[in-house]
Formats: C-alpha cells, sequence, structure tokens
C-alpha cells in the first residue's frame, strides 16, 4: 500500500465550516504516511473548488476528491459515500470520519496507526470526546456511553458473553471512532453495501459473528459532534432508519451458512425466525441477552476524563495554532 493510512471524509451537503475544520486536523496529522479521500455523495452544493483551494493553501497534495454523480433523492447514504472512498483508497488502513467531527490531535492518528500494527488488529476503535458547539461556545458532553461495557474489551470476557452483548444487547462501538484495515472493511462494506444505509458501524456486527477480535485503543482518538448526525438523532424518523439497518445486518447474518462456532450458529438459526417464534427462540437460546440489556442501561458514563478542550478549541479556530502548540 501506498499510504499508512486512507482517511475517507464523509460529506453530503455540508456546512463548509463544519468540513473546514475537520480536513484542518486531519492535515496537521504527524508520523505517518496518509492521504485524504473527500467523498460525497452528490450533495446539491459541491464544494470541490473550496476544498481544491484548501489543500493547495496547506500545501498538502495527497488527496482524492470522489464524488458520486447524484443522490437520487434518498438523501444521504453514508454506506455508499464509505464504499465509494474505500474504493479508491492507497492506505493499509482505513479511518472514516464525516465533517463535523475531527481527528483528537495531530499525533492521534500515527500512535493508533502504530498500536494496530503491534497488536496486529483488523479492526479497532479509539476513545471518543463527545462534543457540543452552540452559539460558538464548546462544550464536552460527558454523559454519553459507546460502547457501554469497555471491560468486555480487555481480553478476560468470554466469547459467548461478548457476543450476546453485541450482537443481541447492542452495545456497538461509535462508527465515528473506528479504524479497520483496508480489505476488512472493504469486504464487510461489500456485504451489507445496498442493504444497510447509514449505520457504518454495524458492519463491526458481522465481523463480530464472525469472530474477528475487535481492539480498544485506550487513547482519545476523535472530536465527536454530539446530537446532530443519525446516531444521535433522537427524532422517531432516525430511530427508525437505525432499527431498519439492526435488522438487515440481522436479515444478513440470519443468512450465512457457515459458522465459527456454536453462538453463531444459534444466533443465525434464530434470526431466521418470524415475529413472536423469534422473540420466544430469542428468550430461550440467549436468556443472558436481557440481563446484559439491563446491565448496559445502568453502566456508568465514561467518556474521557482527560479531554482537552484547548485542542477542539484550536481546531475550530483553525489549526494553524494547534499544531505547533502541541
Amino acid at each position: 500500500m501506498k499510504y499508512n493510512v486512507s482517511v475517507v471524509v464523509l460529506t453530503y451537503n455540508a456546512v463548509w465550516e463544519k468540513l473546514r475544520r475537520t480536513l484542518d486536523s486531519i492535515v496537521v496529522q504527524r508520523g505517518l504516511e496518509f492521504e485524504i479521500i473527500v467523498a460525497d455523495d452528490g450533495s446539491s452544493v459541491r464544494s470541490d473548488d473550496r476544498i481544491t483551494a484548501f489543500f493547495a493553501e496547506k500545501g498538502f497534495m495527497a488527496y482524492k476528491l470522489v464524488n458520486a454523480k447524484e443522490n437520487g433523492g434518498t438523501g444521504v447514504i453514508k454506506i455508499t459515500m464509505l464504499y465509494n472512498g474505500v474504493s479508491k483508497a492507497e492506505g493499509e488502513y482505513i479511518k472514516p470520519i464525516a465533517a463535523g467531527d475531527f481527528i483528537y490531535g495531530p499525533d492521534s492518528l500515527c500512535g493508533w496507526f502504530k498500536a494496530m500494527k503491534a497488536n496486529n488488529a483488523k479492526i479497532s476503535f479509539g476513545d471518543a470526546v463527545y462534543y457540543q458547539e452552540a452559539d460558538s461556545d464548546l462544550k464536552i458532553v460527558r454523559e454519553v456511553n459507546s460502547p457501554m461495557q469497555l471491560s468486555y474489551y480487555d481480553g478476560d470476557c468470554s466469547r459467548r458473553k461478548f457476543f450476546v452483548n453485541y450482537l443481541l444487547a447492542n452495545d456497538t462501538v461509535l462508527g465515528a471512532a473506528l479504524m479497520t484495515e483496508h480489505n476488512v472493511m472493504k469486504h464487510y462494506l461489500g456485504e451489507i453495501k445496498g442493504k444497510v444505509k447509514f449505520a457504518e458501524d454495524y458492519m463491526v456486527r458481522l465481523a463480530v459473528f464472525d469472530g474477528v477480535k475487535i481492539y480498544h485503543y485506550p487513547e482519545n482518538v476523535i472530536w465527536y459532534e454530539y446530537g446532530t448526525g443519525v446516531s444521535a438523532g433522537t427524532n422517531d424518523k432516525w430511530k427508525n432508519m437505525l432499527l431498519a439497518d439492526f435488522r438487515a445486518t440481522n436479515a444478513i447474518l440470519a443468512a450465512r451458512t457457515k459458522y465459527p462456532d456454536y453462538c453463531a450458529a444459534l444466533f443465525s438459526k434464530v434470526m431466521r425466525l418470524k415475529g413472536k417464534a423469534q422473540k420466544l427462540a430469542k428468550g430461550v437460546c440467549f436468556p443472558d441477552y436481557q440481563l446484559a440489556r439491563k446491565k448496559n442501561q445502568k453502566a456508568p458514563a465514561h467518556t474521557p476524563e482527560n479531554a482537552d478542550i484547548k485542542l477542539l478549541q484550536m481546531i475550530v479556530k483553525g489549526t494553524k495554532d494547534a499544531s505547533s502548540n502541541s
């Protein structure tokens, strides 16, 4: 591969200032070879000229613009955007990021990449710092967990316990905090493309089913804009979208014919059932999943306490200062 990491920036009718900040947080990364791919899903207003001018001003030439011809009136389809971007990527690892989210600090990508290499990790997530901006006021949101059971990634958790918590209790990792080996991401994106529309992190459900280890990198990796995206939305529209994607991944797993272990085989068979029959079988075959759900509801917040809001302030202001003051 030509680069250590390909950072795929997902954008659809993005406000330019948010997109600029996101790009700003990426170009200051140091200690590794990386490229930036801006993947647009047919925005009605394009920012190509501004993006090109931005990179020229920064003296950064390792970038690509990947634009869908049109959206088709369906609204933003994150899976399509990401797949298109990954298809053009030349990095060993893929880091997706949406306009409005930022890489945590100038050394974050390098440290994360080195940790994945050292641990031979195919799929990894780091710690996300949730933030909100209102009337130019920046605030860290500390009452959010994703995943809720972070201790399950320390290596002592049994396969069944982890499987039930992730696939049935739906204690998933935050998609914005993911970095994945190139071929692994392309494989799973290809499997969900056309079936799952928004929740790119649901591809990890397929990997968990297949027995792929999910590595937790215990460092802050991203500033995540909370309350504006699909996964953070609170209205019924977004909830229904995510529910549709959740059911779509279950349907994919139900169609599996090869299983890494008994848990996976049993889950696949249960997902083939419908309605009350599925609900009954789920309770009989996985009686511990309801306990996992209740445990997750009571889980304490573990949003990073060591987040440096000055880094966020410098990104919002313009990261010219961020790379020289860290």
